[in-house]
């Protein structure tokens, strides 16, 4: 739009680690955003990735937080609060929760799409007991190994892939200055609530439905 302006000044407080976020393109909405810092992410953890950044946004405006393309076709990690706000008052430093889904029991299912996968377990990992990687934690397992806990006895003779640092198949490793979301500074709208008795009186249509009403 003519005259619209289009650029705002976000100020960013750097610690030693943090990244200035990159628009990748002159018209990408979307700036990318760095870890300040290497993280690993093993299967079903949820962790708080820093930035290294703290940032002052003009008032009537917020960063949102959102999950990158790539990240999200090629892994399986997913940003637990998408779509997430930083709103104008908060100058604190800021992370990006990431959360790896990756689910072991899909591990068949993927070597039946992929028979690399084999070679990349029989190569890189090692084959251990569930029961002798829970001791290795510290855990005390002696009282689900009790005769009259069948079950858990089985489960625990399960085998899991331990890589070479001694994590779970399906861990992901962030490693700094990798990008792991992008932000968006955009204008928001805060509502005024007024009370009334019959909202469909207020508007001149009613779509009706809702959940999937107008198709997936």
């Amino acid at each position: 739009m003519a005259g619209e302006q289009r650029v705002r000044d976000v100020y960013i407080q750097y610690d030693k680690n943090g990244e200035t976020p990159k628009y990748e393109t002159p018209l990408a909405a979307g700036a990318d955003l760095f870890a300040a810092e290497d993280m690993v992410i093993r299967p079903f953890e949820k962790v708080a990735i820093p930035l290294g950044l703290k940032f002052a946004i003009p008032d009537n405006m917020e960063l949102q937080i959102r999950a990158r393309s790539g990240l999200s076709l090629r892994t399986n990690l997913k940003i637990s609060n998408s779509i997430g706000t930083i709103d104008a008052d908060s100058v604190s430093d800021i992370s990006v929760i990431l959360e790896n889904n990756y689910n072991i029991a899909n591990l068949p299912y993927e070597i039946a799409n992929d028979i690399s996968i084999l070679d990349d377990l029989k190569n890189n990992y090692t084959e251990v007991r569930l029961s002798d990687y829970l001791e290795s934690k510290g855990h005390d397992i002696s009282s689900y190994e009790d005769e009259g806990k069948k079950a858990y006895k089985k489960l625990l003779k399960t085998y899991i892939y331990l890589d070479k640092n001694g994590n779970p198949y399906g861990t992901i490793y962030i490693k700094k200055g990798n990008r792991i979301a992008q932000m968006v500074l955009a204008k928001y709208y805060k509502a005024n609530f007024i009370k009334t008795d019959d909202v469909s009186k207020l508007k001149s249509v009613n779509r009706g439905g809702g959940f999937g009403h107008t198709g997936f």
